[in-house]
């Protein structure tokens, strides 16, 4: 440590060498925050609800298999969502966590008791929102605060207006006392195809041009 002699010791006989193992404590981390987006028709800031929402850590190419999920969850009916309490260590770099959410525009059967709708396109890639990744995030809790489409930002727009509208038409049929099966919307900007349901596959073809 004092390689320069700079502080003067009485007895050099006393020093101890060899090495020190020092144990990191890793702190933990809570994320929290609102999945949300403005619809036009209605209102601003409309919840979305239910949604099957990833925790992932950032590793070290964003965007790429590398990512890693570290928790799941889902949101309240207020669109409030928390992945509890987290050890903050990344196992990369052996740092903090690089976090980000990805909210699938998927029912979460958790939430809902049973399947209900997936928002997917004609391939059956599930349509989602993801944050802006947070890198080394610091120890405690950790808000997100709402995470929800730009206001010009069509393919999540729509997506979410899609997704509410089939909750929307669950609970209806819930109120009836009807058994809803789950469905799944097949959609994406510029699809050509005819809007029509397919019982065989449970999905719902929805035109875009």
């Amino acid at each position: 440590v004092d390689r320069g002699s700079a502080v003067a010791e009485s007895d050099e006989g006393n020093n101890v060498y060899g090495p020190i193992s020092i144990t990191w404590v890793p702190g933990t981390v809570t994320p929290s925050g609102t999945i949300a987006y403005d619809d036009s028709v209605n209102s601003a800031m409309v919840p979305l609800r239910g949604m099957h929402l990833v925790l992932y850590d950032e590793d070290p190419a964003p965007g790429t298999a590398d990512d890693h999920s570290l928790a799941t969850t889902f949101t309240n009916a207020s669109g409030q969502f928390s992945f509890g309490t987290l050890t903050n260590r990344d196992a990369e770099d052996q740092g903090l966590l690089d976090i980000y959410v990805r909210a699938y525009y998927q029912a979460d059967s958790s939430f809902f008791g049973h399947s209900v709708v997936s928002v997917q396109d004609t391939v059956g890639v599930r349509h989602f929102l993801q944050s802006t990744a947070t890198q080394n995030v610091g120890n405690g809790t950790f808000p997100f605060g709402t995470i929800k489409p730009a206001t010009t930002d069509y393919t999540h727009n729509a997506a979410a207006r899609i997704y509410t509208a089939i909750l929307m038409g669950h609970d209806w049929l819930t109120t009836q006392g009807t058994s809803v099966p789950a469905v799944y919307m097949s959609w994406y900007p510029g699809y050509p195809g005819l809007t029509r349901y397919v019982k065989e596959k449970r999905t719902i073809y929805v035109n875009s041009v």
